[in-house]
């Protein structure tokens, strides 16, 4: 029987197919002994037109100069574009040239799951420039696509996921404070609104832990003694991963005192943030 499983690409793949084709069209250029690094460039589609990618990417962007150009464009004897074609025949790669200077290289079945794998890779990193970019700026596209992939929010790294979360709740109404990072006494984030009783304190603990790594009962605890400590009004706890039934058991006694979070709660806060993006247009 035929299976219906869909292959799923690594990072790690996607790069090597990357780099493969890289040593591919240099081995071309050199054949002809054209190569020169001051004026031959590999780049991603986002570093070289800052702009999303689209549904079949541009998964690899070649610019060029001196005498490239001339063989590219038809203008001697050396005919780069048919060489570099016939190197590709038995690969998934096509070569297009965008202008005079500039090529680019894509899937050839833009259908295939490959171009899917590498729409997904090359938006994952488009997402990520945005949110490196500036974490208290808005970006809907931020929070739609944590949104419906909550599973990327593993991707980032725990700082990273520590100001992602700061920009979520940011764009949720509170008034936000990040932690250093590193010593903060157990908070990684203090969350200030307002309530009938005057501004209203969380502190806030977050820990980008894989799936198989679950939160146990001696860090919600150690939360709830920090919010004591500091007489906060309440502790949240947020993970990418999962509580122990010992810890939510705990929780449950807690009057709401303390409340635990995962990813499905933050794709939630996720989507409210992108509504409010768009109110404010």
């Amino acid at each position: 029987m035929a299976s219906n499983q869909i292959k799923k690409y690594s990072d790690i793949e996607l790069e090597d197919k990357i780099e493969k084709l890289k040593n591919i069209v240099k081995s071309v250029i050199e054949k002809f002994s054209l190569w020169d690094d001051s004026y031959c460039r590999f780049w991603s589609y986002a570093e070289y037109y800052d702009d999303e990618p689209c549904e079949n990417p541009c998964v690899l962007v070649f610019s060029f100069d001196g005498s490239v150009i001339e063989a590219m464009n038809g203008w001697s004897d050396i005919d780069l574009v048919d060489n570099i074609h016939q190197k590709l025949e038995h690969t998934e790669f096509l070569f297009e040239l965008d202008d005079h200077s500039v090529g680019g290289f894509y899937i050839k079945n833009h259908e295939s799951e490959l171009a899917g794998a590498f729409s997904d890779y090359f938006q994952w990193f488009w997402i990520c420039d945005l949110v490196n970019a500036d974490y208290s700026a808005l970006y809907e596209e931020v929070f739609d696509r944590f949104h419906k992939k909550t599973d990327d929010m593993y991707r980032l790294s725990p700082r990273q996921y520590e100001e992602f979360l700061e920009s979520v709740f940011l764009n949720n109404g509170y008034r936000t404070v990040l932690g250093p990072g590193s010593n903060d006494g157990g908070v990684d984030l203090r969350l200030y609104s307002n309530d009938v009783v005057g501004e209203s304190l969380t502190l806030v603990q977050a820990k980008r832990y894989a799936d198989k790594y679950p939160i146990a009962l001696s860090a919600v605890q150690a939360l709830t003694a920090v919010v004591d400590d500091q007489k906060a009004n309440r502790g949240l706890f947020i993970t990418t991963s999962r509580y122990l039934p010992c810890a939510e058991k705990f929780i449950a006694r807690q009057y709401s005192r303390i409340n635990l979070a995962d990813s499905n709660d933050v794709a939630v806060l996720n989507r409210l943030a992108s509504y409010n993006l768009i109110k404010e247009k």
